[in-house]
């Protein structure tokens, strides 16, 4: 857990608790995961905002769509089932081929996609079938870009895929939401912030399950239970 990055998060909510509202790009700038400047990719993932009517997911499309003409990359759309439909009729009608669409099967909890939780593990169902992509390249809004990072920092210890896949994010610099009303964007990213801060506290209870819960038994065949 970096002491530097709680510290930012905390501040950030205070000025907004308290009124006093940053540049909007200085904020995005603290979400936004410096990784240089990357455009080649095995694999574009989009990961949606919602409707294909609402702004982030527009903006996130209409990324992709530049990202894939740039170098005609495999597409991953992950997104909520009632949305997706929407998302890649959108990218089919910008030019987009459909043998270019990677099809997701990932399915969790009986639903299909959704949440940001969700929508990595739907990434690493797709690449760990995958040897090919090695370098993915996640589409999404700037202000989600530190907690994508975060969950994909947890998930990829579970793999073996960790020293073969390199991720990088393609920025959106001129994004929507340094263009929205002050009461929108105070809304947007405090709930972006204590998704981050719940991020921490599933992994702190984590670390404190580890530490505190004994080995209750170890039997003859070896079994234990931690």
């Amino acid at each position: 857990m970096k002491l530097s990055l709680l510290l930012a998060i905390i501040i950030i909510s205070v000025l907004i608790a308290g009124n006093i509202l940053l540049s909007k790009k200085f904020v995005l700038d603290l979400l936004m995961v410096n990784d240089g400047n990357f455009k080649e990719a095995d694999l574009i993932v989009v990961l949606e905002g919602g409707s294909i009517d609402f702004a982030p997911t527009h903006e996130r499309v209409n990324k992709a769509i530049e990202l894939y003409k740039f170098n005609y990359s495999k597409v991953l759309v992950c997104a909520y089932e009632e949305h997706k439909q929407s998302v890649l009729k959108k990218l089919f009608s910008r030019g987009i081929e459909s043998d270019s669409i990677i099809e997701s099967y990932y399915t969790y909890n009986g639903k299909k996609g959704g949440g940001t939780y969700n929508n990595v593990l739907e990434i690493f169902s797709v690449i760990e079938k995958n040897d090919k992509f090695k370098n993915i390249l996640i589409v999404t809004s700037p202000y989600h870009e530190l907690r994508v990072s975060l969950i994909i920092s947890k998930i990829i210890l579970r793999t073996e895929k960790s020293e073969l896949i390199s991720i990088k994010y393609a920025h959106i610099n001129n994004s929507e939401l340094l263009h929205t009303n002050t009461a929108r964007f105070i809304r947007v990213i405090g709930r972006e912030l204590l998704g981050i801060l719940g991020f921490y506290f599933n992994v702190l209870q984590d670390e404190l399950f580890k530490l505190f819960i004994p080995v209750f038994w170890n039997d003859n065949d070896g079994a234990k239970y931690v």
